[in-house]
């Protein structure tokens, strides 16, 4: 998994440095594919290829741990492309870590093991919150890659990582925030 980008750019780590583009998907629900060169940057783009962008709703993408602690809706601050993010808002329980799992079930029939998936996420870079992206199989086993402490990172950031199962269910980025806190960050731009 790659974590990267300087919190500079288009969108940066101020929500009202969003720039508006246009957005769309490029590939027909379920298929197989990969996209990304494993590169990443910092920048927003006036135009996306994703799978989720969040244009029009919230493309399937909710907290997949019942009982999770976290909150998701459709905002128009900050952006990283187009005119809409995913906004999360998650905790940890009274006295523990609580973890919730952003992810989606819809149209990942078609990935399969080396395929690539990235998603940037902006976060103010003020909390202990530890994303881990996953990918779930079809016996609900998760297969997460290396974990990213946010508390190092302010602005857009493009996590990345690999696909390595063929009975792919699910996919998504785990978050855990430390007991007692809340973290507010925002999603978009994701590609599989």
């Amino acid at each position: 998994m790659e974590l990267s980008g300087s919190g500079s750019g288009s969108g940066g780590s101020s929500p009202s440095g969003a720039t508006p583009g246009s957005t769309g998907r490029s590939s027909s629900p379920g298929s197989s594919k990969t996209r990304g060169s494993g590169t990443t940057s910092n920048s927003s783009t006036t135009t996306d290829n994703v799978d989720a962008n969040f244009e029009t709703g919230d493309d399937d993408w909710d907290n997949l741990y019942p009982g999770g602690l976290m909150t998701a809706s459709r905002s128009t601050s900050p952006v990283h492309a187009g005119h809409y993010s995913l906004r999360i808002t998650a905790q940890g329980r009274s006295q523990e870590t609580g973890s919730s799992l952003l992810g989606t079930d819809s149209n990942v029939s078609g990935l399969s093991s080396g395929d690539t998936i990235s998603a940037w996420v902006w976060f103010t870079g003020n909390s202990s919150t530890v994303l881990k992206p996953i990918v779930r199989d079809t016996s609900y086993d998760n297969h997460p890659a290396a974990t990213t402490n946010l508390k190092a990172y302010r602005g857009w950031h493009k996590l990345t990582w690999t696909v390595t199962i063929d009975d792919v269910q699910a996919i998504g980025i785990e978050i855990d925030v430390p007991a007692g806190q809340s973290v507010t960050f925002a999603v978009d731009s994701i590609t599989w």
